[in-house]
């Protein structure tokens, strides 16, 4: 359990800026249409993906100061 709490922000952070270049990705050549359609559900996913993204790094930085 305690290997999944110390992996599980660092997945996130790499989940997160995945969908963040994907997201980039379309929004530069839609024709690939990689994420969906709806301008909405794209910009719902983007603050997601940011917001997930700040929370991994704040939970990285706090478990790292837990451990010194």
């Amino acid at each position: 359990m305690l290997y999944l709490r110390s992996i599980l922000p660092h997945l996130c952070l790499i989940g997160s800026l995945i969908m963040i270049v994907l997201l980039v990705i379309d929004r530069i050549n839609p024709a690939m249409h990689m994420v969906g359609g709806h301008i909405v559900f794209n910009s719902f996913l983007f603050v997601f993906s940011v917001l997930v993204f700040i929370f991994s790094v704040e939970r990285i930085i706090i478990d790292r100061k837990g451990r010194q």
